[in-house]
Parts: C-alpha cells; sequence; structure tokens
C-alpha cells in the first residue's frame, strides 16, 4: 500500500472514473438528444449556431476560423451530436472490464470532453451549467486513465473532488452577494419567472414568506459550507452527498434543470473518495492539500483582478486621456477626419467601450468624418476625480460631455451625437442646456426617462436593475469577476478589444460606475412625465427590432422622435427599426456596421437638406 495512494489499487482508483463516467456520459448523451430531437437549432438561423459572421472575423486565430469552417455545416454538427450520444451510451452501459476497457473508456471521455469544448466555443451561447459540470468529471478521468500512472490518476480524483466542492461554495458566495438572496426572496423572484418557475410552488411560498426565506437561506448557508464535506467523517459526507441529490432532483422537478442532476452527480465520486478517513492520505494529507487548494485558488483569482484592474487602467493602443474641465481624465479615441462633421458617440450604462469598435470603425473606414468615442469618468481608462466622487450627479458627466464637444469641435464643422441607451438620455440633457451645441442628434434604443415616472417600469424592476449592478459589482470587487463567463455580446467583439472587453465585464469598475450612473438617473427623476425636447431640436431615432416589437416600449421610442419641435419629422416616417436587440446591434459585426452604413446616409442626406 502505498502512502500517496487515494486506494489501494488503481482498480479502486477506476472505479471511481467508472462511476463518474456513467453519470456524466448520461448528461452528455441528453444534452446531444435535445440538440437532435430538435435540429432546426441546428440550421443557420437557429440558436445552436454562432452570428453569420462570428467565425469569419479576420482577426480571430487561425485555429479558431479553422474550427468554424470545419463545423459550420449541419451536417458536421448532426454527425457530432449523434457520436456524443453514442459515447455517452456506451460509458453508461459498458462494463469496466476487459483488457481494452480503460483505454476505450479513457478514449470516450476525452472525445466528449473535447467536443463540448470545441461546442461551447462554437455555439452562439456557449454552453450550460450542466454541461461544463460533466466536462469537469469527464476530462479528468480521461488524463486518469491515459496517463499511464497512479500518480495521474490520484490527482485527477483531486482535482474533481475539489471541482465539485469549489462549484457549491463558489455558488453560496455569488448568491451571498445579491440582495434578494440576503433578503430571503430569491426563490420566490425565480419560481416566478417563466424560464424557471413552478406556478403552484410560487404561490405557496408567496402565501408562506417565513418558509420561502427559511428555503433561500438554507440554499446560501447549505452551499457555504460545502466545504464541510470533505472533513474525514463518512456520515457527513454521505449526508452533504445526498443532500445535493435532493437539491438538484428539486430543481429537476420545480425548474425543468434536468441534466443537472446527473451532471453534478458526477462529481460527488471523487468527493466521497478523498474524503474517505479509512484511506492513508485521507487524514493526514486531506486538510492540508484542500486548504492548499482553496489557497490557490483564491490566490489566482485575486492576481487575475490586479491584473485586469491595470490593464484597463491602461490606455489602448491608438487612444489618448485629456482632462477636462470638471477635474476628470477622460480616455478618448479619435480619428480626425478632413469632413464637414464630428460624430461623438456616447456610450451606454454599463457598456464598454470595445462594445462600440465595429460601429465606430465602419463610421472611419466609410466616411471622412472626425469620429470621436470615449470613456466616461470611472470606465475603463478613465478617471473620476477624487473631488468628484463624493457629490457625484448625472449632470456631471453632462458636463464632461460638454467639454468634450467644445474642445473637438473645430471651426464650420458640425456636432452630431449619437448616443445608445443612457447615452441618449446624457445628450438629450446637454441640448436642454445647450442646443447651439449639438447640430443633429440620433438616438439608438435611448433611454427615455418618462419610462420611469409612471411609466411600463414598475417600483420592482427599477429596483431590480439597481441590485443587478450592485450584486456585479459585489462579485467584482471581492474577485469573483474571473469565474464569469464572457457575454455573448463580448464573444462578437473584435478581436483586438475582446480581451479587454471581457476584461471590462469582469472588472469592478464598470459595475460601480453604472451602479454610480443609475442611482445618478433616479435621483434627479422628474415628478411627472415631462416634454423631453423642447424648440426645434433635429433628431432622428433608431431602435432595435426587439423593442418595437413591444408596444411598451415601441412608444417610448416614438415619443422620443415626435416630442417637441422635430425638425426632420417631415422628411422621416418615424422611429427606423435596426436588426438585433438592445445589447447585440452594435456588437455583432454584421449589426454593427450596418447601423454605421445607415447613420452615415442619414447625416449625409440630412446635410443636404
Amino acid at each position: 500500500m502505498t502512502r500517496g495512494s487515494i486506494f489501494s489499487t488503481r482498480a479502486d482508483n477506476r472505479r471511481v472514473f467508472a462511476a463518474a463516467e456513467r453519470l456524466a456520459g448520461f448528461s452528455m448523451s441528453m444534452s446531444s438528444l435535445e440538440a437532435l430531437t430538435d435540429h432546426r437549432e441546428l440550421d443557420p438561423d437557429g440558436i445552436r449556431r454562432p452570428s453569420p459572421l462570428h467565425g469569419q472575423d479576420p482577426q480571430k486565430a487561425q485555429i479558431t476560423r479553422i474550427l468554424f469552417k470545419a463545423m459550420d455545416r449541419k451536417w458536421v454538427l448532426v454527425g457530432l451530436h449523434t457520436a456524443r450520444v453514442a459515447a455517452g451510451a456506451v460509458l453508461t452501459l459498458s462494463p469496466d472490464r476487459g483488457r481494452y476497457a480503460n483505454t476505450v473508456r479513457g478514449s470516450l471521455a476525452a472525445f466528449l470532453a473535447v467536443s463540448e469544448g470545441c461546442l461551447s466555443l462554437y455555439n452562439r451561447y456557449g454552453s450550460d451549467g450542466a454541461d461544463q459540470a460533466a466536462m469537469q468529471a469527464l476530462a479528468p478521468a480521461a488524463f486518469g486513465r491515459l496517463g499511464g500512472s497512479k500518480t495521474v490518476e490520484n490527482a485527477a480524483i483531486w482535482y474533481t473532488g475539489i471541482q465539485g466542492v469549489l462549484s457549491y461554495t463558489v455558488a453560496g458566495v455569488a448568491k451571498l452577494l445579491g440582495q434578494d438572496w440576503r433578503r430571503g426572496t430569491a426563490v420566490e423572484g425565480i419560481l416566478r419567472t417563466n424560464a424557471y418557475g413552478h406556478e403552484t410552488l410560487w404561490r405557496f411560498l408567496s402565501a408562506h414568506p417565513r418558509i420561502s426565506k427559511a428555503l433561500t437561506w438554507g440554499t446560501v448557508l447549505w452551499e457555504l459550507s460545502y466545504p464541510l464535506a470533505l472533513l474525514p467523517l463518512p456520515a457527513l459526507t454521505k449526508m452533504y452527498s445526498a443532500s445535493a441529490m435532493v437539491f438538484h432532483f428539486a430543481n429537476a422537478h420545480f425548474m425543468g434543470l434536468g441534466r443537472f442532476a446527473w451532471a453534478f452527480a458526477s462529481l460527488h465520486p471523487a468527493i466521497t473518495a478523498i474524503a474517505d478517513p479509512r484511506r492513508p492520505v485521507s487524514s493526514s494529507q486531506l486538510p492540508k492539500t484542500a486548504v492548499s487548494a482553496m489557497a490557490v485558488a483564491t490566490g489566482a483569482l485575486g492576481a487575475s483582478a490586479v491584473l485586469r484592474n491595470l490593464n484597463l487602467r491602461s490606455l489602448p493602443f491608438g487612444w489618448h486621456r485629456e482632462k477636462v474641465a470638471s477635474g476628470n481624465s477622460l480616455a478618448i479615441q479619435h480619428r480626425k477626419g478632413t469632413g464637414a462633421y464630428l460624430l461623438i458617440i456616447e456610450a451606454g450604462l454599463g457598456a464598454p467601450s470595445e462594445s462600440y469598435q465595429w460601429f465606430f470603425n465602419s463610421l472611419c473606414e466609410s466616411s471622412t468624418f472626425s469620429v470621436l468615442m470615449y470613456e466616461r469618468a470611472g470606465y475603463g481608462a478613465s478617471k473620476l476625480a477624487r473631488k468628484n466622487k463624493k457629490h457625484w450627479t448625472l449632470e456631471a458627466a453632462v458636463d464632461d460631455l460638454e467639454s468634450i464637444a467644445t474642445e473637438y469641435a473645430h471651426a464650420g464643422q458640425r456636432v452630431v451625437m449619437i448616443g445608445h441607451s443612457m447615452g441618449g438620455e446624457l445628450i438629450r440633457r446637454l441640448i436642454k442646456r445647450d442646443p447651439s451645441l449639438v447640430d443633429l442628434t440620433i438616438l439608438i434604443d435611448s433611454t427615455n426617462v418618462n419610462q420611469f415616472v409612471d411609466g411600463p417600469l414598475s417600483r420592482s424592476d427599477i429596483q431590480n436593475l439597481e441590485d443587478s449592478f450592485r450584486v456585479q459589482r459585489n462579485r467584482t470587487i471581492v474577485g469573483l469577476g474571473g469565474l464569469m463567463n464572457p457575454t455573448p455580446s463580448a464573444n462578437d467583439l473584435p478581436r483586438f478589444v475582446r480581451k479587454r472587453g471581457v476584461s471590462a465585464e469582469r472588472n469592478h469598475r464598470l459595475w460601480t460606475a453604472a451602479l454610480r450612473e443609475y442611482r445618478g438617473l433616479l435621483r434627479d427623476l422628474p415628478e411627472k412625465q415631462i416634454e423631453l425636447f423642447e424648440g426645434a431640436v433635429p433628431r432622428l431615432v433608431y431602435a432595435a427590432q426587439t423593442t418595437m416589437e413591444l408596444e411598451t416600449t415601441r412608444l417610448l421610442q416614438e415619443q422620443l422622435f415626435h416630442s417637441g419641435i422635430n425638425p426632420l419629422r417631415d422628411s422621416r416616417a418615424g422611429v427606423e427599426t435596426v436588426p438585433g436587440r438592445h445589447d447585440t446591434m452594435f456588437t455583432t459585426p454584421e449589426h454593427g456596421v450596418l447601423l454605421a452604413q445607415r447613420v452615415l446616409s442619414a447625416v449625409e442626406s440630412t446635410g443636404r437638406r
């Protein structure tokens, strides 16, 4: 018996692998069967395919373009998913014995893990939590079986076991940072949604708030305490594994997360193995190893957070920093053109500047106009002066926008302000202050301040948005940003800015600035609905297709166009619809380029009037 082994024989190690493979293989088979059952999702415009230009970005890595080209056929995807169903079935049903069983099972586990990685990279929305958990069981099992030594097997089991414990513990920490979880209302809120709701249980919890609060806090405390499962107490380990199965099967029944039960169950054989006190390694090495592993993970998260912060504070290539009248230092990207217009892009709330790079590049490449984009104070490489932090208001952001327009508009140059989301509200406020600074306003899916005053947003909706910014800020402040998956929008950004865009989403500066601006907006709300524009203000309004499909949001956009006197009203039919959603109309290459072309065409046509 070797002191450093988890089990007395390698056959015992492989029993752990076999148990994990059966459960994870079944989960992977179900995942691919779902894709094959509704094969229309694999069509070119299906949700399991990327955006049309996603794999054609010439700035993507060569290996990524090769992968996209190889997979970007429906028959290839159908074949791949069919093979995954077969591989998962073999792992689930076949016995783990025979001369070649170890090699065959290791190869099948490796195939499922690698194919899952490829599909996650290829799919428009990546992979879900069940597939990620199953991958954490299958990839180490493949290494363990094919590694050729007991040391590799032991390392694989330790990895899976620690990952399993961390998956619960980190989920508990993330929940603890959410205000709804701390208030004890999160479970009830989830059960009320269309996606994960269960009306009967929701009504029961609504009628029994104490039970709802106990269930919510019980979930958080149970997840936070999961490292106790690694104590050398077999009964305690079994209790945690049993409670985890109850948790996952309850979620499967009430929330429809069926595959999660099998996928997360595949992590528990390894947790049980490394916690068993009857094995020589458990009593003496487990506590030190578990603490060391968690310390390394914590240190890695902290180091990555520091590096992200330093990277974001550094100016991107081609940008410069300028101190404006307020004392803030703003990071600016400015293409100085020879045309008659200066186009200033005002970003949305909580949107990194990288989200507008396709749009900015297309404006520059397709015109001779001057084009400027900047990061508001607190975002990215811009700095909010210390004196401005304590008594900050939304008007302070308008001050900076006014400084930009005054500084960069040359004599005889007409200023066109392009505002997305909250950026449109900042432009509206600047026009109210000094209409002479802006010759043409272009609002793109802009915020309408009246939506917060007797509008379609309820008090709960307004509070929930603030809570979401607060949760993201808290998560990133404590260093958990590194665990956040990049949003689909970030994955579509140009390659040379994508890394910085993802870093911005994972950094507390973006969420702190967004929360500060949103609170500033709420503090300045009028008591009743207002006339948005006074006097003659030339403006064009564009809205995302999904915005125009909903009557309440469509009416808000139409109000932006028709409010007050709009000299362009007679020449325009009204709000123009553009493809995409509020968060993708700039970030995907085809949408960003198309929107830029339409904006340039509109600017040129209004200039000829």
